[in-house]
């Protein structure tokens, strides 16, 4: 159930990242939102390939 839900938190973000990219370019990564938006979706990835223990 984790892993579901981390996939669909890494579908989102990315979907998220793409639009943000697109609208604002790169200057995306002076905001703190989308910074930890980034690593929100790394963790989901983590999560996703090692799992929880």
């Amino acid at each position: 159930m984790i892993r579901i839900i981390c996939l669909l938190i890494l579908v989102l973000e990315a979907i998220g990242l793409s639009i943000s990219i697109r609208e604002r370019g790169w200057k995306i990564f002076a905001f703190y939102t989308q910074l930890s938006n980034i690593i929100t979706a790394g963790s989901a990835l983590l999560v996703i390939l090692f799992g929880v223990r």
